[in-house]
């Protein structure tokens, strides 16, 4: 890989190996296989409430985030991410 691209790779802790790996499939003309591997079989629902705890102010840090952004020590705040957020 370039410098660059493994500069980039090493500044975000992401998976240089997995990457490395995952290139050369889709290299060698394997990405069915990777679609594959990325299939949901059966129904796909969403949460019941049952699922969902509301757990992240057990030790009050929504006011230690209320408190940061009201001294300006914060602009923005992030509260949920990653899958399904396309």
């Amino acid at each position: 890989l370039p410098a660059s691209v493994l500069e980039t790779l090493r500044a975000h802790a992401s998976e240089e190996a997995l990457f490395v790996r995952l290139g050369a499939e889709l290299a060698a003309g394997r990405a069915d296989d990777l679609r594959e591997k990325n299939r949901v079989e059966g129904a796909v629902e969403p949460p019941a409430p049952s699922d969902l705890v509301e757990s992240w102010d057990t030790d009050g840090n929504r006011a230690l985030g209320e408190g940061a952004l009201a001294r300006g020590e914060v602009a923005m705040c992030v509260l949920a991410g990653g899958m399904a957020t396309r």
